[in-house]
């Protein structure tokens, strides 16, 4: 088991290297074939919307890594952001409506969780649930207007630009990067979380507590979805149940995918994820800037998932038969 999960870890530094090559190539060709692609004002819009999905493509990376899915993590950023900017125009306190960003967006983790975990539910119907409650509570909250009055102190704070050139945005999501990189390298629950992605029965009978880590897991998706949550309803001036959409949440599954995570868990790094989201975004952007249709870009991103899924198996598997042959 040790020497197919280091063969699989090994695969995914090289899907990242592959990935990145690949990103840098795809890159030049749009620099030469799409006129000001490389302005800065695209440059922002891509880095600003890689941040911000990429957040979240953190969040569903660990809960992919454990063999789950959580297809409702735009609704419950949705439902927790409606929240917490309601709260913030009412009284002016930004910290406290972040912190009810995260804990509604956390309590709606929580149930995902607790229902994969302990009650054996499918994650696919539970998520899929979760992401109705928080429609539908979010489209009754707000009646389906924009809420407004976001405090100009935390506006201020993410439309800054560290040295006059990085978007807070960026330094916020890089950070993020490198904190869920430690602990997926260099933690106990790190380990834990590719070992029940793996193979849950023998995890379990290791010692290792499945329930636990599975929470775990979907906890943390719903922490990245919340602060996601924030950094979009300071970029947009509101927040709204009509901020999040199937797009975004097939923007945030292919960033995941492209970065090497899989719904049969047991792979995906946060850096991987991280190149993964610059490839999407860059992608969403590059589509607009070609004047492509948006149902149109909806297939192309759909097919971007259906083939980084089946090179994913191909590869992988391909891997770890090569160390059970030997």
């Amino acid at each position: 088991m040790g020497d197919t999960i280091k063969k699989q870890m090994s695969f995914g530094a090289m899907q990242r290297i592959a990935v990145a090559f690949g990103a840098a190539a795809v890159y030049i060709l749009l620099i030469i074939f799409i006129p000001n692609f490389s302005s800065s004002y695209n440059l922002f819009n891509i880095i600003t919307q890689a941040s911000i999905y990429g957040t979240m493509s953190l969040g569903l990376g660990f809960v992919l890594i454990t063999g789950g899915i959580d297809i409702s993590l735009p609704y419950i950023l949705a439902m927790g952001s409606v929240v917490g900017v309601t709260f913030m125009s009412r009284t002016g306190n930004w910290a406290a409506g972040c912190l009810i960003i995260l804990a509604v967006c956390l309590l709606g983790g929580l149930v995902n969780g607790i229902s994969v975990a302990i009650f054996k539910m499918s994650p696919m119907i539970v998520t899929l649930a979760m992401m109705n409650i928080a429609d539908g509570f979010s489209k009754w909250y707000t009646n389906y207007e924009s809420v407004r009055g976001i405090p100009e102190v935390l506006t201020n704070f993410f439309k800054n630009r560290i040295g006059g050139i990085v978007p807070v945005y960026v330094l916020v999501f890089l950070s993020l990067v490198l904190i869920l990189h430690f602990i997926l390298v260099k933690t106990v629950l790190g380990r834990w979380l590719y070992f029940v992605g793996t193979n849950k029965n023998t995890a379990r009978v290791s010692g290792v507590p499945v329930s636990l880590v599975t929470i775990s897991a979907y906890l943390i998706g719903a922490f990245m979805a919340g602060i996601a949550g924030i950094m979009l309803s300071v970029q947009s001036g509101c927040a709204t149940a009509r901020m999040v959409s199937p797009s975004m949440l097939t923007e945030v599954l292919a960033a995941a995918v492209i970065g090497g995570a899989s719904d049969r868990g047991g792979r995906g790094t946060a850096i991987g994820v991280a190149i993964g989201a610059i490839v999407i975004s860059t992608t969403s952007i590059s589509l607009n800037l070609l004047g492509i249709q948006s149902y149109l870009a909806q297939v192309i991103k759909g097919g971007i998932i259906v083939l980084a899924t089946v090179l994913d198996y191909r590869l992988n598997n391909g891997a770890v038969g090569k160390v059970k042959n030997k």
